[in-house]
């Protein structure tokens, strides 16, 4: 098999596993990244959330990449969506 193959059913793995129910400790970070989409160079962000779990081991709980507009989110205010 191609590592490649390996590489996408561990992420399909990790990514259905079983997480805690608590966490004590949540970080949030995002780092901004310029990457080239539809012949421009545009900044997306990648943002990670790490957990402290019981046993006082950090783990990865997830990740997520979007955009740099705030309404990719769906984030509404007073007078309707950004």
């Amino acid at each position: 098999m191609l590592i490649f193959g390996r590489i996408t059913i561990q992420a399909i793995e990790w990514r259905n596993r079983p997480l805690d129910e608590v966490y004590p400790i949540v970080y949030l970070d995002g780092i901004v990244i310029k990457v080239r989409q539809d012949k421009q160079i545009i900044k997306k962000t990648m943002y990670i959330a790490l957990g402290v779990n019981l046993d006082s081991k950090k783990e990865c709980l997830g990740y997520r990449k979007i955009s740099q507009k705030l309404n990719s989110w769906g984030i509404k205010t007073q007078r309707g969506k950004l």
